[in-house]
């Protein structure tokens, strides 16, 4: 069949992606990156097709793009080659047999997609009878171990959920968390006080025996990664960024006294009581690892300050405003001149935090001001290179990469 030429999308992904649907029958009008997904040196990336009104009425489907394999594996959810358990926990009768298989019967009266992380994790909340069960999907050889690490957190008296069981087929059913999200009420919050939950959370994490090393690369491992995708996005920080990842390397290179940490703590993993100063909820324990100390202080450093910037691009000030002063609390209390752990693994996150602005949001805007960040939390007081860069930080218009076809 004779290929009808087009103007290729911005990405290879975007154009893996246009191919396979083309090759499906499905005509595009335009293609855009909406997430990307570090995997080792290469990424999966989740591409918005909007689909020609001729065949699809102008419908947008997304398409995942794993370019890590040769050639590249592409999918649409929930039929993730990875999880091979979500394409039928994703709907409630086929969901409902799968609980009735790990001894669990109900009804499944409705089932919402917490949570996607494509190849590793997907979150499913479903409505069973009066009550709420989550469902994470993970992959079948790695259930064995998360649900033993999170009976290991729950045996050492941290607030995780209930676990109702498991299946070697790659599902964990887990009660609700207790307490109310922190992140829906962060605008109330002393952010002195939750810091100091933070650091007895912290405390009481590490002393948990038996976790494993990290199951796959940090993020300060993969500061180089982040780092050129951003310079070939923003040229002129091209610099900056590379020793930005120098500083988040040393954090990847340090071989010194670890501990157990969750691995992915911020204010999103968190809940707490009615008077919003007390922890109650500890959430996504898969992560969790014997590891270095700072990864957990960097982390809620990091996706503090992200939140931040995040709100105020949604217009909202009030969160905005509460997510800088938990970042500043956090900074004050864990980034000394003699603890360097935590700052550099902050400045790997937010490395990865303005990767994913720039080139799968299209917001370099965003993106500047993440770095700026990171340049703040630089050893040496910030490593600004020469020149102003304004001229070059234009944030172009999100939307779909056209698709011509003849």
């Amino acid at each position: 069949m004779r290929r009808e030429p087009r103007v290729l999308p911005a990405s290879r992904a975007e154009s893996i992606a246009a191919d396979a649907l083309f090759e499906a029958g499905v005509r595009v009008a335009g293609v855009r990156t909406v997430s990307i997904e570090p995997r080792l040196s290469a990424a999966v990336t989740a591409v918005a097709a909007t689909v020609d009104e001729e065949t699809g009425a102008g419908a947008s489907r997304v398409v995942y793009v794993d370019e890590s394999s040769d050639p590249a594996a592409v999918w649409v959810h929930p039929d993730d080659p990875h999880l091979p358990a979500l394409a039928a926990a994703a709907f409630p009768h086929a969901l409902a047999v799968l609980l009735a298989r790990m001894g669990l019967p109900a009804a499944v009266e409705s089932v919402e997609i917490a949570a996607y992380r494509p190849t590793r994790r997907a979150v499913i909340r479903a409505r069973v009878g009066a009550g709420t069960v989550y469902v994470k999907v993970v992959r079948p050889d790695r259930v064995a171990s998360i649900a033993r690490r999170h009976r290991d957190f729950a045996e050492a008296g941290l607030p995780v959920p209930a676990m109702h069981g498991w299946s070697p087929s790659g599902l964990l059913v887990l009660a609700p968390a207790d307490g109310t999200p922190l992140e829906a009420v962060v605008a109330g919050v002393d952010p002195d006080a939750i810091v100091r939950e933070v650091d007895r959370l912290r405390a009481r994490i590490a002393t948990v025996a038996g976790t494993p090393p990290p199951g796959r690369p940090s993020v300060a491992a993969r500061a180089d990664w982040y780092a050129s995708r951003l310079a070939r996005r923003v040229p002129a920080l091209a610099g900056d960024l590379g020793r930005l990842a120098d500083v988040a390397r040393r954090a990847h290179a340090r071989r010194g006294p670890e501990v157990t940490a969750h691995g992915d703590l911020h204010v999103g993993q968190l809940f707490v009581a009615d008077d919003a100063r007390t922890l109650t909820g500890l959430i996504d324990v898969d992560t969790a690892a014997t590891t270095d100390p700072g990864v957990d202080g960097g982390a809620f450093l990091a996706h503090a300050q992200a939140s931040a910037v995040l709100a105020d691009h949604a217009g909202e000030a009030a969160r905005a405003d509460a997510f800088r002063a938990l970042a500043a609390a956090a900074e004050a209390s864990w980034v000394t001149p003699a603890d360097r752990t935590d700052r550099e693994h902050a400045i790997a996150h937010l490395l990865a935090q303005a990767m994913q602005a720039a080139c799968a949001r299209n917001d370099v805007e965003a993106a500047t001001t993440l770095i700026a960040g990171a340049r703040r939390l630089a050893p040496d007081g910030g490593i600004v290179g020469s020149g102003d860069h304004e001229g070059a930080l234009t944030n172009p218009s999100p939307v779909p990469h056209p698709v011509t076809r003849a």
